[in-house]
């Protein structure tokens, strides 16, 4: 009983030495992933907790910005997604929350829109599979300035209106086929952000930004 017990310890140990080894060498494999929009930004800041992907922030164009990539891991019967959050955060003026998401699984913790109570109608402008919800009956207001080019391109996920900022979300890449099915673990092929997909997305963001601040005059807000 006692060898089998100090064979059971020694495999422990074994497996937590194993799984701490592969935490590190996840997050410096991960750590890079940014490095190369480090250059779009002034005073850029990059943070990373454990083995997660690294978040940037900085000055873009005169704004806040920040870019961070989302592992999602929890969606039952889909490979893994890595997605890109791509935020401006400086006020818009915006008089409430809405949310615009691309084929909800019910699986997108980073989203808001579950937690958004009331649900609009899809404008003919807008992708059928694309939900849309709100805080409340002001933030309708902001459905004509939802982004129908960006959310009709192919990578598209989420665009989101409020009072602190916008956010745009697009796929990156999908975890590859053999070792998640196997090992279930969600590698990514995509090993560093292309800075100019980044610089593309930031403008789009800015855009966005500026289109809801200009539309404060129509809503009755002050400026």
């Amino acid at each position: 009983m006692l060898i089998e017990g100090a064979g059971l310890a020694a495999a422990t140990t074994l497996l937590a030495w194993r799984w701490r080894r592969d935490q590190i060498l996840l997050r410096e494999q991960r750590r890079g992933f940014v490095a190369g929009c480090l250059g779009l930004l002034r005073e850029p800041s990059l943070t990373q907790q454990g083995a997660d992907y690294p978040v940037l922030r900085g000055r873009y164009r005169g704004h806040n910005v920040e870019l961070r990539p989302l592992a999602d891991t929890l969606a039952l019967r889909k490979l893994p997604a890595l997605w890109l959050s791509v935020t401006v955060e400086d006020p818009t003026g915006a008089p409430g929350v809405i949310d615009a998401l691309l084929r909800p699984t019910g699986a997108e913790h980073w989203s808001p829109s579950e937690r958004l109570p009331h649900r609009l109608p899809t404008p003919p402008s807008l992708p059928e599979t694309v939900l849309l919800r709100a805080d409340g009956e002001a933030a309708g207001a902001l459905l004509p300035l939802l982004p129908a080019g960006f959310l009709g391109s192919t990578h598209a996920k989420e665009a989101l209106i409020t009072p602190k900022g916008v956010r745009l979300v697009v796929l990156v890449d999908e975890a590859e086929r053999g070792p998640y099915l196997v090992l279930r673990q969600a590698r990514f092929a995509t090993a560093g952000l292309d800075a100019d997909r980044a610089r593309s997305l930031l403008e789009q963001a800015i855009t966005l930004h500026a289109a809801v601040r200009a539309r404060r005059p129509a809503l009755g807000l002050a400026a």
